[in-house]
């Protein structure tokens, strides 16, 4: 039946997922309910009623285990838990199907004003306009078992503008449909001299083109910044970063895959961990190699108890310098803790 309801489009995988995982236990009533029939017609016929036999253990088993694992299930946020596994299905639906939407925005920027773009599932490209206008190109996927859901999900997940005094916050609103898959990109220009502040838990986050200050948090995804005539502030989460032409100073914190930096006239400040391992050698860097070139800081009163790799690197210009010949073999460990015996 289930198949047959799938295949004639009324209902679709997950939607028999969450009638199972709520509806389960009738199984049993309908299936006690049939054994009682059975019972009653034999008495009436005088013969002997049939037993439940090993066939029906082992359904009442089944029904029951599944039951219980996926009324589990279901109470699991699975796309929260992609997101925290760094897994993204991208346009993939596992269950039902993926709608499109595209939708613009506009309206009037105040002079002097900064806009705050907060987006939990999607890209934000940012450019310069040639008006005192804030335009919001909107594209937008909906993960739904049918039409009709997806345009009510679509509703309840309108990108939102809203200005108090001089701030303006874009709020993509990806949100708005509960534990619903939806995608939100924003393509948005603004006057060029208004600084930006991107909040982003996954999805790439691109900005060229400004005259003024631009702050990202970003995670699971690419952060590109080109042509700046200011200050760049990035917290990264197992994100990338590419920084080109940045008239001011540049701050680069949290954890970043890889980090590269191309005409930056300020200074630049790097805090948090960006060893990226080649590709043919994923654990590279999870072990000290000779060669290898490596800032430690020593904690300890009277001796080093403990060492911190703050900084390392294969190679740097001119002579290469190995860890061993300045540190005996005994002081490095993967746990980075020096015995007293090296002080």
């Amino acid at each position: 039946m289930g198949f047959l309801l799938e295949t004639m489009g009324v209902l679709h995988w997950q939607g028999l997922g969450h009638l199972f995982a709520r509806f389960w236990p009738l199984l049993l009533i309908i299936w006690g309910v049939i054994k009682l029939i059975e019972y009653q017609q034999a008495q009436r016929e005088g013969v002997r009623p049939p037993g439940i036999g090993v066939g029906g253990v082992f359904l009442v088993i089944f029904i029951v285990s599944a039951g219980l694992i996926a009324t589990q299930a279901n109470r699991v946020n699975w796309h929260a838990l992609g997101d925290e596994l760094n897994i993204d299905d991208g346009d993939f639906n596992l269950f039902g199907e993926t709608f499109d939407y595209n939708d613009e925005l506009s309206q009037a920027f105040p002079a002097g004003g900064n806009l705050k773009v907060v987006n939990d599932h999607g890209a934000v490209n940012v450019t310069a306009s040639d008006d005192n206008q804030i335009k919001v190109v909107i594209r937008k996927r909906v993960g739904a078992d049918n039409q009709q859901d997806a345009d009510k999900y679509n509703l309840s997940t309108k990108p939102q503008i809203t200005v108090s005094d001089r701030n303006v916050v874009l709020n993509a609103n990806t949100e708005g449909a509960g534990d619903r898959r939806v995608i939100t990109d924003l393509d948005v220009s603004i006057p060029r001299k208004a600084p930006v502040v991107v909040s982003s838990r996954r999805g790439d986050v691109n900005i060229i083109a400004r005259d003024a200050d631009v702050e990202i948090s970003g995670q699971h995804g690419d952060v590109a910044i080109t042509d700046i005539n200011g200050h760049v502030t990035l917290n990264l989460e197992r994100s990338s970063a590419r920084a080109e032409r940045i008239s001011g100073d540049l701050s680069i914190e949290g954890r970043a895959n890889d980090v590269t930096l191309s005409d930056v006239k300020g200074a630049v400040r790097l805090n948090g961990e960006f060893i990226s391992d080649p590709l043919n050698n994923p654990d590279r860097y999870h072990v000290l190699a000779p060669g290898d070139l490596a800032v430690f800081e020593f904690s300890g009163t009277v001796r080093p108890e403990s060492i911190r790799i703050v900084f390392l690197a294969a190679a740097l210009p001119g002579p290469r310098t190995s860890v061993s010949t300045m540190f005996p073999e005994t002081c490095i460990s993967k746990t980075k803790t020096v015995p007293s015996s090296c002080a």
